[in-house]
């Protein structure tokens, strides 16, 4: 099912408005999912979340070591993936919660024959071990008409005043949510480099949600008196997003039916258990920090 989706970038990187043809990001928040009780285990799952934002970047940053050592013992992942370009800290807007999360971007072995069924597999696995109600895979439109097809819509300021910046993101997410009637399936992701805010849409509701930007924008620009204007620019692209309902299936088994044959179980679940034991790293480090 096609979904809006995105994040919130508070560090510097160049993402898929930017990227080569061979080049694709992966966006994950390894947090696990609120549903993921039984295959996290439920007073860990509690003490996660109790963790504040500084707290949860300092876990995500520790974090990117387990997924360096999936991608180096992966046999079908260097196959894929000739390079990770870039793994930055990043947080991430989707329905009506901002989080934390990561972005990488990657280049494929210029060999692959079809890159989005391929990293889908790669985002399922990571999904799998991470306990993730999805992981976002974005690449460059390959040109064909397939189910990966989607939207990106980058927003940036040409007006007098200065309006987009990590705080005002958030504002106008807000602000998407009342438009659209609601959170459901709705993200965003704010390129604090570029001073660009972008959410994708599905090619279904494009024309759709350009009017709703764009209604959102004249709203800016009437209440500012004409110092706000923002500016929308469409992209296709191509996504992926793998998705298990943990509550349903705590044993990831839609995540495992994407998968394939190409992971070795032992593999996954070996980095599950150095992702579990980072987070009780970081949520007994913070009781002992407690008053």
């Amino acid at each position: 099912m096609m979904k809006r989706l995105l994040l919130i970038c508070l560090f510097s990187f160049q993402t898929h408005t930017v990227m080569a043809e061979d080049v694709c990001e992966i966006i994950y928040s390894p947090i696990p999912h609120i549903n993921a009780a039984v295959a996290t285990g439920e007073d860990r799952l509690e003490g996660v979340f109790k963790l504040n934002n500084r707290q949860q970047e300092d876990l995500f940053k520790s974090l990117v070591t387990v997924t360096d050592s999936f991608f180096s013992s992966s046999p079908y992942v260097e196959n894929i993936i000739s390079e990770v370009k870039s793994h930055k800290l990043v947080s991430g807007g989707y329905e009506g919660i901002t989080t934390p999360s990561i972005s990488m971007t990657v280049a494929l072995d210029d060999r692959v024959a079809d890159k989005m069924q391929a990293m889908q597999k790669i985002a399922a696995a990571m999904a799998f071990f991470f306990i993730q109600d999805s992981v976002l895979v974005i690449c460059p439109d390959d040109g064909k008409i397939t189910e990966t097809d989607s939207y990106s819509f980058d927003l940036h300021d040409q007006g007098g005043k200065q309006f987009l910046s990590a705080e005002n993101a958030q504002l106008f997410f807000g602000m998407m949510i009342g438009m659209f009637n609601g959170p459901q399936d709705l993200g965003y992701t704010y390129y604090a480099s570029r001073g660009v805010f972008s959410t994708l849409v599905s090619l279904s509701s494009v024309d759709h949600d350009r009017r709703v930007l764009e209604k959102l924008s004249a709203t800016l620009k009437d209440l500012s008196q004409g110092q706000v204007d923002l500016a929308i620019t469409p992209h296709r692209v191509d996504i992926a997003f793998p998705h298990n309902d943990w509550a349903s299936d705590p044993q990831g088994g839609h995540l495992k039916d994407i998968m394939g044959n190409s992971f070795s179980l032992e593999n996954l679940l070996s980095h599950r258990q150095k992702f579990l034991q980072h987070l009780d790293q970081h949520i007994s480090r913070m009781a002992a920090h407690k008053p």
